[in-house]
């Protein structure tokens, strides 16, 4: 039987020197936020890992551009944008 639990939530609790930051990639402002309270958290980053896109299916040509322009905000822009305001204190 699978366990119920959250399998990040037991390693929080069980590292004091970690914690969870949520954000929403396709808002630039949840990516500001976010950043700055990792920094006040922590003070300084040592490491960034961007492990979040989204995919859309179809044909490329038959994409729209609103649904183009919203991939792109979540899987380039925002994650540079975080990078961008992270590296700062690396």
């Amino acid at each position: 039987m699978r366990s119920t639990s959250d399998p990040l939530e037991a390693l929080l609790a069980a590292d004091s020197d970690s914690a969870r930051f949520e954000m929403d990639l396709s808002d630039s402002a949840s990516v500001r936020t976010a950043a700055k309270a990792m920094l006040k958290w922590a003070g300084s980053i040592e490491g960034l890992v961007n492990c979040a896109g989204q995919a859309t299916g179809g044909l490329f040509t038959m994409t729209r551009g609103e649904d183009l322009r919203g991939l792109f905000a979540v899987n380039f822009f925002n994650q540079v944008q975080l990078m961008q305001l992270v590296a700062r204190k690396m």
